[in-house]
């Protein structure tokens, strides 16, 4: 729905199924997870690509993720800080280490993305998850970032957590950075249990929509 809305107003949208992504078999996702390297390869190479055919202005680029890809959209742009003019990060992942170690109760998918980072090989999986934690590289982020996450306590194994210690560290450090409330599935469609939550649902997206378009007007 993002990449259809952005379309209508007018954006080129370029998603990437980077390595590591679902849907291209075991090898292609769980054997390549921790290749964080690669993975910002696949994002700066794709973006590269758009540019040489000229499909884009190559000073008017956005990068966006989710979940995982919120933590490849960060470290693209901590390592490529001259490639995007703003960035926006929606429920990220941000601190995988820590979710790696925790013992808390997780949901079928969470479960399935944690053992996922579990399985990497011991010896560098520490060094790999750090590199992924997009958290211990906000000192290289220097553009304007949108942050958008569920306030719930309760949401998303720690992502509001992460999503606070975002703002925090480029607040400190005077990046633009703005923060967008809300309790979206951002990733997976949760089905409505009534038309009262299915109300609720369009009245949330469309709040969700209007501030993308307004952070896009103002930095891109």
């Amino acid at each position: 729905p993002v990449a259809q809305f952005l379309a209508n107003r007018g954006y080129a949208v370029l998603r990437i199924k980077t390595r590591g992504s679902t849907g291209y078999g075991d090898d292609f996702s769980n054997k390549r997870l921790g290749d964080i390297e690669g993975m910002t390869t696949d994002v700066e190479d794709s973006v590269n690509w758009v540019i040489g055919e000229g499909l884009v202005d190559p000073g008017r680029i956005a990068i966006a993720g989710s979940y995982l890809g919120a933590a490849i959209a960060l470290n693209t742009v901590a390592t490529h800080p001259g490639l995007f003019r703003c960035a926006l990060v929606m429920d990220g992942f941000l601190d995988l280490q820590e979710y790696v170690t925790s013992r808390k109760a997780l949901s079928s998918h969470e479960y399935e993305f944690i053992n996922g980072l579990r399985s990497l090989k011991a010896e560098d999986r520490k060094s790999k998850l750090m590199t992924l934690s997009a958290l211990r590289r906000t000192g290289s982020i220097d553009c304007p970032t949108l942050v958008v996450y569920d306030p719930r306590p309760a949401s998303s194994f720690g992502s509001n957590r992460d999503a606070r210690q975002l703002i925090g560290a480029l607040e400190e450090r005077n990046v633009a950075v703005e923060r967008f409330e809300s309790t979206i599935p951002f990733e997976f469609w949760t089905e409505p249990a009534d038309d009262d939550e299915s109300a609720q649902y369009a009245q949330s997206f469309e709040a969700f929509y209007q501030r993308i378009e307004t952070f896009l007007d103002r930095y891109l």
